[in-house]
């Protein structure tokens, strides 16, 4: 995904896991007067994790698919600690800290630093996107800046979000978006101007489908990828000039005046 996160307010009870339990393990990992790693583990508790969920709409923090509710009657995604425990046990049970993550993003990025993060809103607009490959780069002016490019690969490398079949969904999702919006915004000319009763017919069913795979893509769903469809629509509009809401008002001003049953 790595598109950028709003988190919904801390759960209150964390706050009394924060003051009960963090001393355990800065003992553990800083002071190193506790031999043992603690045992509690209240961040996996639902309490914790449904506010999450519901924030990512389940979709990876990281590489943006949809993450199962449960695996084998196990819980599928993951808490992520963005600074891992053992680095920063300060932060524990810190909401900030907090990252919904499938099992193998969790796991490749392990006990690492130095990530980009999705809850981080400066960081997100370093990202552009590349349409026809699917993938996230940089945007030019941020390429020579090393810490940027530092973070930039460390994430590439050690999350799934540039990686394999992750990067043909964004590209499907790219083309079905963009053929979507070229044709909302080129068929209602070329329906007005038909004068054959049958092709016109066709283009309505064309202009039909356009309406319905836009409405899936803007749709407040807990869909893979929900996040980036965002940035795509935005992207496609901005390249072709079109005003996403004059796009919006003219479909409407066009299924009022041909066919009500067309709905957006």
């Amino acid at each position: 995904m790595m598109e950028y996160i709003k988190k919904c307010m801390c759960p209150s009870e964390l706050s009394g896991y924060k003051v009960k339990y963090t001393q355990g393990w800065l003992d553990h990992y800083k002071h190193k007067t506790k031999e043992k790693i603690p045992n509690d583990n209240y961040w996996t508790k639902n309490i914790i994790r449904e506010p999450l969920i519901k924030s990512f709409k389940n979709n990876c923090g990281y590489c943006g698919r949809e993450i199962a509710r449960y695996q084998d009657r196990k819980p599928a995604g993951q808490v992520d600690h963005f600074k891992p425990k053992s680095k920063s046990p300060q932060l524990v049970y810190k909401w900030n800290n907090y990252i919904w993550s499938c099992a193998d993003c969790n796991k490749k990025k392990s006990e690492e630093i130095g990530f980009l993060n999705p809850c981080n809103k400066k960081q997100m607009r370093w990202l552009g996107f590349d349409g026809s490959t699917g993938k996230y780069l940089l945007k030019p002016k941020y390429k020579k800046n090393s810490n940027i490019k530092h973070r930039f690969e460390k994430t590439q490398k050690l999350t799934l979000f540039n990686t394999g079949i992750v990067t043909k969904e964004k590209k499907v999702l790219f083309n079905d978006i963009e053929n979507s919006i070229k044709d909302l915004h080129e068929l209602p000319e070329k329906i007005k101007s038909q004068e054959d009763e049958e092709f016109r017919n066709y283009l309505l069913e064309q202009f039909r489908k356009a309406t319905q795979t836009l409405k899936a893509n803007l749709g407040r769903n807990e869909k893979s990828h929900f996040f980036i469809r965002k940035r795509i629509i935005r992207y496609t509009c901005k390249k072709k000039g079109i005003s996403i809401i004059e796009l919006y008002f003219s479909i409407k001003r066009f299924i009022k005046f041909y066919n009500k049953s067309l709905v957006l």
